[in-house]
């Protein structure tokens, strides 16, 4: 896995769509070093990702070799003494990957707008 650290800016043409309404807040936690941008091998596809105490959280990821980057992303955070990888998706199609290596559904997030 060939990663390439990006601006909010640079990424922003291929995972936009997918982050929907929360693409300000994604854009914003890129500009201040809270997460982190990456083109994958031939940008193929890209990921937003950040570290936290609980894990390596995938904040959001886009396009195609899901299963096989998934499984390079596991070594990632190993690497960086994570214990945990926890993905952050909406995307049925991601559920189903995600579900077929192991993952369970943890948490719910429920949200009111004004």
């Amino acid at each position: 896995m060939k990663l390439q650290k990006i601006t909010a800016g640079a990424i922003a043409p291929y995972v936009q769509r997918a982050a929907g309404q929360d693409w300000p807040v994604i854009k914003s936690e890129i500009e201040a070093d809270i997460s982190e941008a990456w083109r994958v091998n031939d940008g193929s596809f890209y990921m937003v990702t950040r570290v936290e105490k609980r894990g390596l959280i995938v904040v959001l990821a886009e396009g195609r070799g899901v299963f096989f980057n998934t499984k390079q992303i596991h070594k990632l955070a190993q690497i960086a003494g994570c214990k945990a990888v926890f993905f952050y998706t909406e995307n049925r199609k991601m559920w189903r990957v995600v579900e077929k290596m192991g993952y369970q559904n943890v948490e719910r997030v429920y949200k009111l707008e004004f």
